[in-house]
């Protein structure tokens, strides 16, 4: 007997990581601490800058619903 296992060869769309202080869902909260809340129940992560001139760091997440915010 043989099995023969496949794969699916269906392609993911590789979503990018986004600032969700530019999302419209975000809400900033600075006391206690500073917290970044989500209207969509999401917990994203800060991320610490590695050196001075990077500029990657911040409140980061890969997200379905990013809307950015209209300023």
């Amino acid at each position: 007997m043989e099995s023969h296992a496949r794969r699916s060869t269906t392609t993911k769309t590789a979503m990018k990581t986004q600032h969700c202080d530019e999302c419209k869902h975000a809400t900033m909260r600075a006391l206690p601490k500073p917290t970044l809340i989500c209207a969509m129940l999401h917990k994203p992560r800060f991320y610490a800058p590695v050196y001075w001139l990077k500029d990657s760091w911040g409140w980061k997440r890969k997200c379905e619903d990013f809307l950015e915010k209209n300023t």
